[in-house]
């Protein structure tokens, strides 16, 4: 069973400090979460994991199960429990673009969250979220572009 890292707790407004208040909150429990999640701790750059089910046995080093809260990341009340009015950064990295979209753009216009990054597959909706301050990654793009790479470098 996972639970809520102590520090993600509801706390009273003043209880927020500076340490507290330069965190990220990390969408999805993925693979790519975890790697992001364990970069962070390293560093001791506070961090918690939100998604909607338990992560996969094994996915998640036992140093961070503490910073994994199992919850609707698309909840308003989720996000409030996680302290969004203070993080720094919302980084929406779900398998399900849908959930990362609503995410997203919650934290930008409700929560005024700095930085916003959410992951997107169709690359075709980049240019919606420039707009709004919302920077993007799309893994198939991505993956495009490092092959097409690949194949000019063994061409030439």
């Amino acid at each position: 069973m996972y639970k809520v890292a102590p520090i993600r707790r509801f706390l009273p407004e003043d209880a927020w400090n500076e340490e507290i208040l330069n965190y990220t909150i990390i969408v999805g429990c993925s693979r790519l979460a975890v790697r992001l999640a364990t970069s962070y701790n390293e560093i001791n750059r506070k961090f918690v994991i939100i998604d909607s089910q338990e992560p996969l046995p094994g996915l998640v080093p036992d140093e961070l199960i503490d910073n994994v809260f199992v919850a609707d990341p698309a909840s308003e009340l989720t996000l409030q429990k996680v302290g969004i009015k203070h993080a720094k950064t919302l980084i929406a990295v779900s398998d399900d673009e849908n959930i990362n979209i609503v995410v997203g753009q919650l934290a930008k216009t409700v929560y005024n969250t700095p930085k916003v990054i959410v992951k997107l597959y169709d690359d075709s909706k980049i240019p919606l979220f420039k707009e709004s301050g919302i920077e993007t990654i799309c893994p198939v793009a991505l993956a495009a572009d490092a092959i097409n790479s690949i194949t000019e470098e063994t061409a030439e």
